[in-house]
């Protein structure tokens, strides 16, 4: 191929293509149909690159290239990989979801729901102004998606965007239906017409043609037309009517009024001063325009077209107008609007004095070419390894009884050559080609995921055991986030700009409230999981339990004489409010087992496995007595009996006496951690698994297990932790354990002075800008912590009306930075160990940034969209509440 002429423009990464070697003809071999007389030289280009693009969409680029004059192209092996790309591209781009959302509309919601759930409190509270307006208009959006199939329409113009690099929508008016119909188009029948110096991504044509050829059919008799349908915006002119022309042809003709003068369509007026026409739309009360839209689609005979007529000058003499469903000719009919019902969707952000998105393929479409260059020669290189090349010598060929000549050799399975003395065979060995072009694929595929920003992550062909950590994860998906995002900019305006069309054809159709027009936006589903502050929650209390129940585990292990540095465990009342006053507990045993290396008990695992200890204790006794043990939680003390035949039914994190097993610990995501001397052990199982079929808790079975020494028993451990730590917490349950008088130390019967509706209550009244937004139950808990070990009792989620609305674009309801949140625990240890961990997550990364006070048993979190004087209003009233 000789390069004619060297261009750069929009489309110059597709050059070394030879359909795209002559920049006046391009594809004129491939695509002659481009280089018709009636499309516009400039757009040639365009449209060459969109049907290139798609063949290689469809696995046709091999015939392409066969068409312009490489024979070896119909030999090409495509497998997909240009649909997987685009595909893969589009699901990321779209997310989970596509949600339409009026800014506002939350608040009426809100309103709705507080006098019920906040017993009357907010009774009689109106509404925010306009809050009852957005949330109808979002329900009107809603319900119009619902019947114009929104995300079946947004995935087929996005997949024409990422695949061509652009993608158009038409909306316009359906008097039938009574609803705007959405349609999308090809964006190669797009032709935006430019005045001088105004083509760029930001402005509007003023003039917009969809154009494309229709072919002879001479079964109806139908010659090769033409069709081109044209949005242009004018002044507003007199009334117009469908009439007929002398030879039959249907146009528009102007209304005439009883003095003969032209008449104005109902509701427009004249100037008083310039004498134009004005009139006053329903989205735009009290300001008149002079602009209005006109519609015109029309055919024209291809042989009526000569080469003084391009799609931007067919004679208008020679067009035959269509007739709309209700009769109306689309001949310059008035749409009464004052905009253009079309949205170019670029797939990236054009270049200055471009309107034209770039293609999601552009950049790789080489490397997909070598892909499927080293495909085809892997193809040939497996056949020859399947069936080799063989050279035979000395051999005794069949001979062909007809023409005495030996038949020709056949290489198949069970095949037998006759050699002579002195014969032989050779095969050809092309296993060690056929590894090396797999390696190549290999490479190049890497290498596409990188080129596409893709990654090989997002494109599910990152080997899993390769990724060490979540975080490492997410590093190696942040160029995808990155190109997601940029194309989710892209497009955001587009699509307020077309909800907001929406709106006003309706309004202009009479259907819905004229009024301002309210934004709307659309809102994408998340691309990957995003609830990056409940999984942080979850693996940082993970770990914290985990290596919490691990020290214990070890300091049940230690020698007896190993000194402690850690006071008993301190313990609140239960939830009911009594308190449980021990009896007396037996002593334990001096030969309480010891882990002969602390180390031992250190490794992380998730497997069952002995610490080596002293020599088993005795067997367990049928008739041991009940004891007191330490709730796992630091709560009041537990009396339970003895310990049950094997299998019997045992609640979560139940604590027994087993008769010589010294100390049982409590649970670690609802596994107990047991240590003991005579062989027994606690596991937890599902209900369903032993039998019950109805109870969904979670309970556990008491097992007999032979271990020669006593068996300290995890599972689940996120990480081990030091002797030092493990020295720290050795003596806390024997402590509780031999209490034989009273409770330990800071046991109390105290319940929490507030409840967290209480507390909000009470912050609505020193902060104006306070609204409670919702009352958690252990049902809608974001962080699942209500009523669970360590975490709050109660929980409600709060706005504060002083951030503005389009700071929260895209958040969740009940995200923290709406306003926050207030979250109220048993105890005020519980509430500091919250505290400190959502501190220190804010402390860790800006995303997660937020202000954050404590009050006794009350932790309030507060969006960091607050200025730090507006937040210590928080502080300052939280600090006038009981503790």
């Amino acid at each position: 191929m000789r390069l004619r002429e060297l261009v750069i423009d929009a489309w110059s990464w597709i050059n070394y293509k030879p359909a795209m070697a002559d920049p006046q003809h391009p594809g004129h071999r491939a695509f002659p149909e481009i280089n018709h007389s009636w499309v516009p030289e400039p757009d040639r280009r365009r449209l060459a690159v969109y049907k290139l693009l798609a063949a290689y969409d469809n696995n046709q680029a091999g015939q392409l290239t066969a068409a312009t004059g490489d024979d070896h192209g119909l030999e090409r092996r495509e497998l997909g990989d240009p649909a997987k790309l685009i595909d893969t591209t589009l699901g990321y781009l779209l997310g989970a979801e596509q949600t339409i959302v009026v800014p506002g509309a939350e608040h009426a919601e809100q309103h709705g729901s507080a006098g019920a759930d906040r017993a009357g409190h907010d009774e009689g509270e109106d509404p925010l102004p306009g809050a009852v307006q957005a949330a109808a208009l979002q329900e009107r959006l809603r319900a119009w998606a619902d019947k114009e199939l929104w995300p079946l329409r947004i995935q087929q113009a996005e997949r024409c965007a990422v695949r061509c690099g652009d993608a158009v929508y038409t909306l316009a008016w359906e008097p039938t239906k009574q609803r705007v119909l959405m349609r999308t188009y090809d964006p190669g029948f797009y032709f935006p017409e430019w005045d001088d110096g105004e083509q760029d991504s930001s402005e509007y044509p003023s003039r917009v043609h969809f154009a494309w050829e229709l072919p002879a059919d001479t079964v109806r008799g139908l010659k090769a037309r033409v069709r081109r349908i044209t949005y242009e915006l004018g002044p507003i002119g007199a009334a117009t009517a469908p009439g007929i022309t002398k030879d039959g042809r249907a146009i528009r003709e102007q209304v005439a009024g009883a003095d003969g003068d032209p008449a104005l369509t109902v509701g427009d007026t004249l100037h008083p001063v310039t004498g134009m026409v004005q009139r006053t739309y329903p989205w735009a009360p009290g300001r008149p325009s002079g602009t209005t839209c006109y519609l015109s689609d029309a055919e024209w005979l291809l042989e009526d077209l000569g080469g003084a007529h391009d799609l931007y000058s067919l004679p208008a003499g020679k067009a035959s107008y269509r007739v709309r469903s209700d009769g109306q000719v689309l001949d310059r009919l008035d749409l009464m609007c004052d905009f253009i019902p079309v949205v170019h969707v670029p797939n990236t952000i054009p270049d200055g004095g471009e309107h034209c998105g770039k293609s999601s393929l552009g950049t790789v479409l080489q490397l997909l070419d070598e892909l499927a260059a080293t495909d085809t020669d892997s193809a040939s290189a497996s056949a020859t390894t399947g069936t080799p090349i063989v050279a035979l010598s000395g051999a005794r060929l069949p001979i062909d009884r007809t023409t005495g000549q030996p038949l020709p050799v056949r290489v198949e399975a069970g095949t037998v050559w006759q050699l002579s003395e002195s014969g032989r065979m050779d095969a050809l060995d092309t296993s060690a080609q056929l590894a090396e072009l797999r390696q190549r694929i290999d490479h190049m595929l890497t290498r596409l995921a990188s080129n596409t920003r893709l990654t090989t992550a997002g494109l599910g062909s990152l080997d899993p055991s390769s990724v060490p950590s979540g975080y490492a994860l997410q590093l190696a998906l942040g160029p995808l986030d990155s190109l997601i995002a940029a194309m989710r900019l892209t497009r955001t305006h587009k699509y307020v700009l077309m909800l907001r069309m929406v709106q006003r054809l309706h309004q202009a159709g009479q259907v819905w409230p004229a009024g301002e027009s309210l934004p709307a936006r659309l809102v994408w589903g998340a691309h990957t999981p995003t609830d990056r502050t409940t999984v942080l929650a979850d693996v940082v209390a993970g770990y914290g339990a985990a290596c919490s129940h691990w020290r214990r585990l070890c300091g049940c292990c230690r020698k007896p004489d190993t000194p402690s540095r850690t006071s008993p465990r301190k313990s609140s009342a239960s939830k009911s409010g009594r308190s449980t006053r021990p009896p007396a507990s037996p002593t334990p045993p001096a030969t309480t087992p010891w882990c002969a290396s602390t180390s031992d008990c250190r490794r992380p695992t998730r497997e069952f496995r002995p610490c080596h200890c002293s020599p088993a204790a005795a067997p367990p006794s049928s008739e041991a007595q009940p004891s007191l043990f330490p709730r796992h939680d630091g709560g009041t003390p537990v009396r339970r009996p003895g310990p049950p035949g094997a299998g019997a039914r045992l609640p979560a994190g139940a604590v027994y006496d087993l008769a010589g097993l010294h100390s049982i610990h409590g649970t670690s995501q609802g596994i107990p951690i047991v240590c003991g001397g005579n062989g027994w052990y606690l596991s937890v199982t599902d209900a369903s698994e032993v039998g019950s079929g109805t109870d969904s808790t979670k309970g556990g079975t008491m097992r007999s297990m032979k271990w020669p020494a006593c068996s300290a028993l995890a599972v689940l451990m996120l990480a081990g932790c030091s002797a030092e730590e493990a020295a720290n917490d050795s003596t806390a349950a024997s402590k509780a354990a031999t209490s034989k008088t009273a409770p330990s130390e800071g046991m109390s019967d105290a319940k929490p002075a507030l409840a967290a509706e209480q507390v909000s209550d009470e912050l609505a009244k020193v902060i104006p800008s306070f609204k409670t937004f919702r009352v958690n139950t252990e049902r809608d808990d974001p962080n699942k912590l209500m009523g669970r070990p360590g975490g709050y009792t109660s929980k409600t989620a709060f706005y504060d009306m002083r951030i503005a609305k389009g700071d929260l674009q895209g958040l969740e309801d009940d995200d923290i930075r709406r306003g926050g949140s207030v979250e109220v625990f048993d105890t005020e240890k519980a509430a500091k160990t919250r505290h400190e961990y959502v501190k220190a997550i804010a402390e860790a990364s800006s995303m997660f940034a937020e202000y954050d006070y404590l009050r006794g048993t009350m932790v309030v979190r507060v969006s960091r969209e607050l200025t730090p004087g507006q937040a210590a209003e928080y502080e300052a009233a939280l600090k006038n509440l009981p503790r």
